[in-house]
Parts: structure tokens; sequence; C-alpha cells
């Protein structure tokens, strides 16, 4: 989706989800050895895209034999293939496209695990676990499959617990993708109660060349940055958009694809504004140029304070602006203000799509984070005495 046309993603959200087609077929002679069987569905309408499962993995008498380096248990394959998603363990999913890699760009998913689903093992002040993770991603344009599969064991100590029963317990994986469309299959598996959480997610890598702004991180959390002690640390990309009344959110992105003046670099301005779903705007960031950084990079970190900010719906609309290509962007990122534990359940980010040519809020190579200058610091206030003038309600 292009998050510039805010009508046309939904109206393409809507046609795809209007309906879908569900076949069930019986055989009588199959060979129970456990291959996996094609399906190829056809229609006879000129012009239709089929979207299906490719196949399906035979059942079988022989006893198990170990998986290859490549391979996916068949139960796992046929979950990761179902076009449903399964809530046992309820699961968030979203996608940020990063800058520019070998094969196109580099591509984070990043995945929530609410452990308040999971069949925990109290020993002694320790719940203990055991997840089997599988990540699939599918290019829907060349129907290319990447896959990857982590185990993780779990210790957690009560306190650390209690706290992930708020936040969730985050997972990311890193995939370098060609321009495309791709759909993103993230499950998990408990192997201690056998329940399984599948969530999908649809994203967009545009080209390398276009001007796009990277998926900005929107993120209350910050995590160390390179370079041991002392270095500035670095916002966390998050799946969940959700954050509480009095938090200090961070929202980095990269301006990738900018033209260069004649001996000059480029030139590019950026700015946003918070809105509510209304279209009632309770924060400014006025334009200001966006200096490179020392490689050469286009990167920028505001910071939004959420001290007095009503409860409700927001949505964050960036504007960037290429003065030497005379090209602007407003991609956006809608967000919650809420009280309470976690963020919205099942996939409350899965609609995040790439913004400016790309999905809305993702990241490049951000660069160091670094404290916000005055401009920042001005927008705070500002969205602070904004939003203290006028209490917004939740709609």
């Amino acid at each position: 989706r292009n998050s510039n046309d805010f009508a046309k993603g939904m109206r393409e959200i809507d046609q795809q989800s209007r309906s879908y087609y569900l076949f069930g077929f019986s055989i009588s002679d199959v060979e129970r050895n456990g291959k996996f069987r094609d399906v190829e569905v056809k229609v006879d309408r000129p012009g239709a895209k089929v979207v299906a499962r490719k196949g399906y993995y035979a059942p079988s008498d022989e006893p198990e034999k170990p998986l290859g380096e490549d391979e996916l248990n068949p139960e796992i394959r046929t979950a990761l293939d179902s076009p449903f998603e399964t809530d046992s363990i309820p699961l968030r999913l979203a996608s940020y496209v990063l800058g520019p890699a070998e094969k196109g760009s580099t591509v984070l998913l990043v995945a929530d695990i609410d452990p308040r689903g999971l069949a925990f093992e109290q020993k002694g002040d320790r719940y203990e676990d055991a997840l089997g993770t599988y990540v699939l991603v599918s290019s829907r344009d060349t129907g290319e499959r990447f896959h990857e599969e982590r185990d993780l064991e779990l210790s957690l100590p009560s306190q650390v617990r209690s706290r992930l029963d708020k936040t969730w317990i985050p997972q990311i994986r890193s995939f370098e993708l060609a321009p495309g469309t791709y759909q993103a299959r993230f499950l998990v598996r408990d192997r201690q109660s056998q329940k399984v959480g599948t969530v999908y997610h649809e994203f967009d890598v545009p080209e390398p060349n276009d001007l796009r702004v990277s998926t900005p991180m929107l993120t209350d959390v910050l995590q160390p940055g390179p370079g041991g002690e002392g270095a500035p640390p670095r916002p966390m990309p998050l799946a969940r958009d959700t954050f509480a009344p009095g938090r200090t959110v961070y929202y980095a992105f990269s301006i990738l694809g900018a033209e260069h003046g004649p001996g000059a670099p480029p030139r590019v301005v950026a700015g946003y504004r918070v809105e509510t779903i209304d279209g009632t705007v309770v924060a400014t960031q006025p334009g200001t140029p966006v200096s490179p950084g020392p490689n050469g990079e286009l990167s920028q970190m505001y910071a939004l304070n959420l001290t007095g900010v009503t409860p409700g719906d927001y949505i964050l609309v960036l504007s960037v602006r290429d003065n030497v290509a005379g090209k602007t962007l407003e991609p956006y990122d809608p967000f919650r203000v809420a009280t309470g534990p976690g963020a919205r359940q099942g996939r409350a980010a899965s609609y995040r799509e790439p913004s400016g040519c790309d999905r809305g809020r993702r990241s490049g190579r951000l660069g160091p984070a670094v404290d916000p200058g005055p401009d920042e610091r001005r927008g705070e206030a500002r969205a602070r005495a904004a939003v203290a003038a006028r209490p917004q309600q939740r709609p």
C-alpha cells in the first residue's frame, strides 16, 4: 500500500478481503509417504490472478526422519501455508523496509509474542518454556519463498515475566528482498502445550532509486548504540503502535533517493504534524533542513512527549520535500495513546504499509540516535500546549 494515498489503500484492502473461496476435496488412493503434493487452482476468467496454497503434505506411516537444514516440519509448513490465522498464542507483526542491500533492500520483520498465551512451568522463582518460531516470506510477484526457523528457550524471573505481560516478547528477523509485494507469516509453537499461533502481514519493497522514506520507527524504547558504553542510544523497532500517556515517543527515519545539486549535497526539508482521526491538528513541527550525516545519510529523529495527551487515536503525518527534485512526500503513521497493558491485539501493526513509495514507518541506516535539539523540544512544547488547549475525545 502506498501511504501517500489513503483512499486508494483502503479500497485495495476492501477489495482483497471482500471474499474468498474455500475448496475441499478427498483423495481415496493417496500414497501415505509424507511427500509434498502440488495443487494448482485455475479460473476461466481472463486476466484473473489466483492467490492460493501451492499444495499440501500427504500423511505418512514412515518413521519421522531428521529434517534437512532448509526443510520445515510438514505440520509447521501446513500452518504457515494456511489462509487463516491461529490465535491460540496472540501475536503482532510489522515490517520495516530499510536502506539498499545487495539483493534489493534490507527488511526487518518485528514480531511480538504474548507470554500470557504460553504454558510456562514455574521452577523456583523462574518461569520456563521452549518455543519454536518460524517465519515464511513469500513474493506475490514471483512466488519465491524465504523462511527462517529458530528455537527460543525462555527462563524468566517473575518480575521480567510481569513486565513482558505488558510489552510482550519481541522477535526480530532480517531479510534482503528485491522490489515487489510480499506476504510474511510468523508462527510460534509452544513445545510444552503444543499450542500454535500464526499471524500474517503484507508489505511492499520499493524500487531502490525512487525518492522514499524508510519505514519510520515509532517507538518508546531505546536500545544501546554501537560503540559500547557512552554511545548514544538508538530507537528500537516495535510491532505495537499504542503508547501510554506520559511516555516519550521517538519517530526516526531516513530519506533515500534524494537528488544532489550540481556539486552540492541534497537539500531536503522535513517536518510533521499530529492529527486526530477527524483531521484536527493538535501538534506541528515546521519543516527544517535535514543535514547529511558523516557518510552522507539523511536521517532524522523527533521526540514527542505524551504528557497531558488525551487517550485516543492519532495520525502522525510526516512531510518531506526534496528541494532539488521538487518532490514532496507525506507518509503517515496511525498510533494510539491508551492506558492499560500492551497495545492493540492481533494484527494491529499490519496496516502500516510502506510510506512515501514504501511502508509508513521504518528506517534505513538511522545512524546514532541523538538528544532532540531546540527545534524538536519546541515541537514537544507545542504538542503539549495544543493538546492541553483542545482536549480530544476518542472517536
